[in-house]
């Protein structure tokens, strides 16, 4: 995973309100007045082709039902690269060794050890870090060309059902800046959801479900797990793909980054089991004609969901948001005393920017170098006039140029997601599905610009 700290971005979030582009008056990285004492707009008013999006600081957080319809989720993200094979991370089990291998990372060398945060208490008819129904999300690589395992130890006899699976990302026949995408696009946008299986499991003897890797590349996936018994789950690093005869007493080793894994302020990689897998939410607001903004940040440290239990060389919440599934609804209505506006709603990326910084391509990350990806997933959206969903679409974003990759890829902080015509005292809404995958840099933006439609 690409990451950034956020913190120090987030000064001034909860007071963020809609703002002018290119209007005399906006200070380049203020707040404006609330918009019932908008000032008419100039004629001269930046459009949102040509820039003015919002500053870090002036997107709101989005809205988050109080019922989340999701599961928690095992996330198996660290170590990220994987130099020893052996255990990577248990529900039932807790390592309490240092698990950084610092002779080939030498940033982990004051890596805590990996013991066990907070209660691991997961299902209430469940022992202590078994449950019944719970996402999973791994990322991983294997320096040594090896295997990554999903697999449980069931407390009783019964059967497991398994929905989706892990994909194997070949670097020699992909880029790999594209492996994330398609596991995420095949969990959360397949017809009819993803396949399931069952299988069965005897009581407390561990049963391999998954397995995938090989080549040296990019182990990457999202599953469900569900039975009527309780069970633990393990993830394993392994030379081959044969499921071994029970989980292992040794600890797999690797680039560990924890909170505070860069300068003290990186939020680091998860290992851990978080609290929810969904962010649903609903919000409205009102943009008063032409050359005005709204946006809404995504896959950041305040909107993510905390850890039920952690290891301690890993994040206390599940920053980036990875493997998780946002379902907005935004209803924009045009509050002009007349005229028409053109409504469009982008993706943008704000990696690397500062608080009262827009998106250009020559941000830095935390490490002070510029990723060329900054956000590659699938999105779905209800277009103008439809009920359902429209097709699935890629938002790539780049910030730099990079001529490797594919002609259609170009160099953009932003991805167009559709373009709306309203009407004075009119409103449009705007459903969107935005999949998480692993290969992103934080945060990203949900963004409406209004401009003139004459």
């Amino acid at each position: 995973m690409k990451m950034i700290d956020l913190r120090p971005c987030m000064q001034g979030l909860a007071g963020a309100v809609t703002f002018c582009l290119g209007v005399a008056g906006c200070g380049a990285g203020g707040d404006v007045p609330p918009e019932a004492t908008l000032a008419s707009v100039e004629s001269a008013s930046t459009s949102a082709g040509t820039g003015g999006l919002p500053t870090l600081s002036q997107l709101q957080p989005l809205a988050q039902d109080s019922t989340q319809p999701g599961r928690i989720l095992i996330s198996s993200n660290n170590p990220e690269t994987i130099t020893s094979n052996g255990l990577l991370f248990s529900t039932q089990f807790t390592p309490g060794i240092k698990r950084g291998d610092t002779a080939s990372y030498g940033y982990t060398v004051n890596a805590p050890a990996a013991t066990l945060v907070r209660s691991n208490a997961l299902d209430p008819s469940c022992p202590a870090g078994a449950v019944k129904d719970v996402g999973v999300y791994i990322a991983h690589i294997h320096a040594s060309n090896g295997y990554v395992a999903v697999g449980v130890t069931p407390t009783a006899s019964g059967t497991i059902e398994v929905a989706g699976d892990l994909a194997f990302g070949a670097w020699t026949t992909r880029d790999p800046n594209f492996v994330s995408n398609k596991v995420t696009q095949d969990y959360f946008f397949t017809a009819g959801g993803p396949a399931k299986v069952n299988v069965a499991v005897s009581a407390n003897t561990y049963k391999q479900l998954d397995v995938a890797g090989g080549g040296g590349g990019y182990i990457d996936g999202r599953l469900n797990l569900r039975s009527t018994v309780c069970f633990y789950v393990h993830t394993i690093a392994q030379a081959s793909a044969a499921a071994p005869a029970a989980v292992p007493s040794t600890w797999a080793k690797g680039n560990v980054a924890w909170e505070g894994w860069f300068n003290g302020t990186g939020y680091g990689r998860g290992a851990g089991v978080y609290s929810g897998d969904k962010v649903v939410g609903s919000q409205s607001f009102s943009l008063p004609g032409a050359g005005f903004a709204r946006g809404y940040i995504a896959a950041n440290s305040t909107q993510a969901y905390g850890a039920k239990f952690y290891y301690a060389d890993s994040a206390p919440v599940n920053f980036g948001s990875y493997g998780n599934f946002y379902d907005q609804t935004f209803t924009v209505t045009n509050s002009a005393a007349s005229g028409c506006m053109n409504v469009r709603a982008e993706f943008v990326s704000y990696a690397g920017t500062g608080a009262n910084d827009r998106p250009t391509y020559s941000v830095y990350n935390a490490m002070s170098s510029v990723p060329s990806v900054y956000w590659n997933g699938p999105l779905r959206y209800i277009p103008s006039g439809s009920t359902s969903f429209s097709p699935v679409e890629d938002v790539i974003v780049y910030a730099s140029k990079n001529f490797s990759t594919p002609s259609a890829i170009v160099p953009t902080m932003r991805h167009g997601i559709e373009v709306r015509r309203v009407n004075a005292g009119a409103s449009t809404t705007f459903r969107i599905q935005l999949g998480v995958p692993g290969l992103i840099s934080s945060p990203g933006a949900f963004v409406f610009t209004s401009e003139s439609c004459s």
